[in-house]
């Protein structure tokens, strides 16, 4: 008798060819007494994406390649795919990532014991050490959490039963980033803790070009506001003044654009506070 399928793994895919092979062989080799199946959601891809895809589907059985051309953010993809998950539990990762080798099976328990699973994400396999620097962060082991007012569950490495994600609505299809954190935001509101495995780790792939850096950041800091204005109005305790030295480094890192590394920090730092202030502004809250 055929056990139910318990784990779905989404992955949203846009121009994804020369990564998301990576990832896909990753998923391949992984080892779980569970039954589970991997949704690859092609949002529009222009170069061979699908066809790779496609390719893997025809000799892995786990894969299956879907089509939504039509939505305009990552969260939009990502609920797509949920709705064709026929699993009890589903599970996410970026197709520009690679799961650690155990990650399937540490989604898969902790999601038997838990209703929400998330783990460390490793800046260092994927990016040379310069990228790597321009972060600040060596890497990412520990829980995130939002201003320690909830636990985050980053989009590309987190788990959640299929009926608690329906429950809450899923990924917020208005906002273009950080729908995660605010997932993670009406989780939290809701009673529900994040469980973290250790085991479920991600390598997580840095952006390397200086201007896609800066875009990429100023996407992130746009709605970092509006999620940090909810979690206040919940009775949160979320500074309003939280990123104040990050004012400060644009004047002392003015040296530092002499260098490709210096650079790129710098826009990093720039993009993000840029789109702060324009969240500000949109979410009507002051948070700096």
């Amino acid at each position: 008798m055929q056990k139910a399928l318990e784990l779905t793994i989404i992955i949203a895919a846009r121009n994804a060819s020369s990564t998301i092979a990576a990832q896909l062989d990753a998923l391949c080799g992984q080892l779980w007494d569970g039954e589970w199946n991997v949704v690859v959601v092609d949002n529009g891809s222009t170069d061979n994406t699908a066809l790779i895809v496609a390719d893997y589907a025809t000799k892995y059985p786990m894969f299956s390649l879907a089509s939504e051309p039509l939505a305009t953010n990552a969260g939009a993809v990502r609920n797509f795919g949920v709705t064709l998950a026929q699993s009890t539990n589903i599970a996410m990762c970026d197709a520009d990532d690679v799961v650690g080798p155990h990650w399937v099976a540490a989604m898969g328990e902790g999601l038997r014991n838990n209703v929400c699973v998330t783990g460390p994400l490793d800046v260092k396999e994927l990016n040379p050490e310069w990228l790597s620097r321009t972060r600040g962060i060596p890497s990412l082991i520990a829980p995130m959490t939002f201003h320690d007012a909830f636990t985050m569950m980053p989009a590309g490495n987190f788990g959640m039963r299929r009926a608690l994600f329906t429950e809450l609505g899923g990924f917020d299809e208005t906002m273009r980033t950080h729908e995660d954190a605010d997932l993670s935001f009406r989780c939290a509101i809701a009673g529900h803790s994040v469980a973290f495995d250790p085991v479920a780790t991600v390598a997580y792939r840095y952006r390397g070009e200086p201007a896609v850096m800066f875009r990429q950041a100023r996407a992130y800091g746009r709605h970092r506001p509006l999620v940090a204005r909810k979690a206040r109005s919940a009775g949160m305790a979320v500074p309003r003044l939280a990123g104040w030295r990050s004012w400060f480094l644009l004047v002392a890192w003015l040296p530092r654009l002499r260098s490709h590394e210096g650079r790129a920090s710098y826009l990093w730092v720039l993009g993000a506070r840029l789109g702060i202030l324009l969240g500000c502004v949109r979410a009507r809250t002051l948070y700096l």
